[in-house]
């Protein structure tokens, strides 16, 4: 008797216990999720219209391909200090400089020349996108932003693309997953001496009289 009341008290607060953290944990990590997006976003964003800043006014593509070398080193600064992935395309989406290391060298790379998958680039010609895309470029998903280029009558010339990996903030999902496992465990552990505790003292005095009711 002692043992099933004391299973279905532990069952019972264990799972009311155990749902409330695990619907906790969910909402916050939906809005840590959904923060840590909203930063990366704002960040490519702004990184997108500095360079673009460059590109119409210091190094204007229509003046031909004097533009590109000053643009890389713009582009390449930002990445290395930011671990990002930025292109400049032409109008057409096809990509013409590039901040990886082996641009500066050769003035092209793997990416040069490559064309932008034709889903993305319907959405960047429509308005400055961001969201989640491999862009045609990756084997998964990148946090992404785009900014128009436009000449000095408006027209669109190119456009400037930031990417992110999801690498780090995947990590740290995990990491978070881990500090909820483990804060699932302490509380379960907790609960279980509390109602062992507990439930010693409501039967005890059950226990005295079955033992009497034996010695009589």
């Amino acid at each position: 008797m002692k043992s099933r009341l004391f299973n279905k008290y532990f069952i019972a607060i264990a799972s009311v216990v155990l749902l409330s953290l695990t619907v906790m944990m969910m909402i916050l990590t939906v809005l840590y999720n959904n923060y840590l997006a909203e930063t990366k976003y704002e960040m490519l964003q702004k990184s997108c219209k500095s360079v673009a800043e460059f590109s119409e006014h210091d190094f204007p593509i229509s003046s031909g391909n004097s533009w590109r070398r000053g643009a890389y080193y713009v582009i390449r600064n930002m990445a290395s200090v930011s671990d990002y992935n930025i292109y400049i395309t032409d109008e057409n989406g096809i990509i013409k400089v590039c901040s990886c290391a082996e641009w500066e060298e050769e003035g092209f790379c793997e990416h040069t020349s490559q064309r932008v998958a034709k889903p993305f680039f319907e959405k960047m010609c429509k308005e400055d996108y961001h969201g989640i895309d491999t862009l045609g470029l990756y084997a998964h998903p990148h946090y992404t932003a785009t900014k128009k280029l436009r000449s000095e009558d408006s027209a669109v010339i190119g456009y400037v693309i930031a990417t992110a990996s999801t690498d780090d903030v995947n990590a740290l999902m995990k990491n978070v997953a881990r500090i909820y496992l483990l804060s699932a465990i302490v509380p379960t552990v907790i609960l279980f001496l509390a109602l062992y505790f507990v439930n010693y003292r409501m039967t005890k005095p059950l226990h005295l009289m079955s033992e009497a009711a034996r010695a009589m």
